[in-house]
């Protein structure tokens, strides 16, 4: 576990260094990101159907020169991957992405995504010849919609009741809106703990999601379908 803490900070340095409303409203700076707090560690189990736990994912939050970094390390799955992105800030906008195949020893990059100016490029490097996508950002803010349900932990939750929010789903070189809504407070039971959480209804990408009320608001339970994703551990901060 310690050779695997010390490779995952390498390659966090290398990748540091590449790089109360009644409508909707369109959620651009309104983000609490103070609840993204550096050194977080969450850990989440992943369960089918058939309350089947098919993967787990560790969730590290980093600070860096004014900059968010979420480095997500998705284990026991088909494919075991790294999932590192660095964000502004200010309004979470995406300003480079790494997805790192991570199941053998040989780390492949199988897609990179890059802020220029106005624009998001996507390498997608999947399929033997690589493949780019172009997004146009303009004066929009926009969220990597792979890690959105994550990032609702900066999600104004006393001061809107409904919102939307642009996203780009880099891995299918998707752009879409979501539109979210926020439901009553609800209890949610994980093994003996007991958690009072607001819930949000993720409308178009079919997605329930439970925060917990208290700051800094952590996911605490997602789901989307037949699949469950669980909080079992957090460090604290």
């Amino acid at each position: 576990m310690k050779a695997i803490n010390c490779f995952l900070l390498l390659l966090l340095s290398v990748f540091l260094s590449s790089s109360c409303a009644s409508n909707p409203a369109q959620l651009s700076s309104p983000w609490k990101t103070e609840h993204l707090k550096n050194g977080s560690v969450t850990f989440y189990a992943i369960y089918n159907e058939k309350n089947r736990n098919i993967a787990q994912e560790r969730n590290h939050i980093f600070h860096e020169a004014g900059n968010i970094v979420l480095v997500r390390e998705i284990i026991g799955a088909k494919e075991e991957e790294l999932f590192r992105l660095k964000l502004d800030k200010t309004n979470l906008t995406p300003i480079y992405l790494e997805l790192i195949s991570s199941k053998e020893a040989d780390q492949t990059v199988l897609l990179k995504g890059t802020k220029m100016n106005r624009a998001w490029l996507v390498e997608n490097r999947k399929s033997p010849t690589v493949k780019y996508k172009q997004f146009y950002l303009g004066k929009d803010s926009i969220v990597e919609q792979e890690a959105l349900v994550f990032l609702m932990a900066a999600f104004p939750f006393e001061d809107m009741n409904s919102t939307s929010v642009r996203t780009v789903f880099s891995r299918n070189e998707l752009d879409a809106t979501v539109s979210i809504e926020i439901l009553d407070p609800e209890t949610i039971q994980i093994a003996d703990q007991s958690y009072l959480c607001h819930t949000l209804h993720f409308i178009s990408l079919g997605v329930k999601a439970w925060y917990m009320k208290e700051a800094p608001h952590l996911l605490v339970q997602s789901k989307k379908g037949a699949e469950t994703i669980k909080l079992l551990s957090w460090n604290g901060i």
